[in-house]
C-alpha cells in the first residue's frame, strides 16, 4: 500500500512539474513584425537615434541580420550617448541564447567605455532591458526603457 501511495505522489509531482514548465515557457507570437516594431518605436524619442543597417548591426551587436527573420536597430547619432534599442524576431527559439550572449557582450563593452567617464550614460546602461519572449526580443538602453518594454509586451 505504501509503494502505491509513493507512486501516486511521484506522478502528481511529475505532472505538476510538467505543467509548470509549460506555463513558464513563453509561447511564440504570431504578431506581425512591422506592427510590433512600429508600435514599440512610437514610444521612443527617435530625434537623436538613427536606424542602423545590416553592416552596423554586425559591427556594433555582433549579430548577423540574415540569420534572423526580422531585426531593427536604432543607435544614438552621438558617440557619447549609450542610447540604442533592438527589436528582433527569431526564425527559431534556438536563436534566443545567441542573441542574449551578443547583447550581454554589447552591454559589457559599453559599460567599459562609459564607466568613470560619462556617469549618466553608465547609469543608463545599468538600467538597460533585455526582454526575450518566445520568438521576439527587445534590447533597450533608453531613459524610458520600461515603458518601451511594456509597449513591446503588449503587442507581441
Amino acid at each position: 500500500m505504501k509503494k502505491y501511495q509513493i507512486g501516486q505522489i511521484i506522478c502528481v509531482i511529475c505532472i505538476a512539474f510538467f505543467m509548470f514548465t509549460q506555463i513558464r515557457i513563453p509561447k511564440e507570437s504570431g504578431a506581425n513584425f512591422e506592427v510590433v516594431s512600429q508600435t514599440t518605436i512610437a514610444k521612443v524619442d527617435t530625434s537623436t537615434l538613427q536606424q542602423q543597417d545590416n553592416l552596423e548591426i554586425k559591427q556594433f551587436l555582433s549579430l548577423n541580420p540574415e540569420e534572423y527573420e526580422s531585426i531593427v536597430y536604432y543607435k544614438d547619432t552621438d558617440a557619447m550617448k549609450a542610447s540604442e534599442f533592438v527589436i528582433v524576431k527569431f526564425k527559431n527559439s534556438d536563436q534566443a541564447n545567441q542573441f542574449r550572449n551578443s547583447i550581454d557582450q554589447r552591454i559589457e563593452n559599453q559599460q567599459k567605455v562609459f564607466d568613470g567617464y560619462i556617469e549618466d550614460q553608465a547609469s543608463l546602461l545599468k538600467q538597460s532591458i533585455v526582454d526575450i519572449q518566445g520568438n521576439y526580443a527587445l534590447y533597450a538602453v533608453l531613459p524610458n526603457a520600461k515603458e518601451v518594454d511594456e509597449t513591446f509586451l503588449s503587442v507581441i
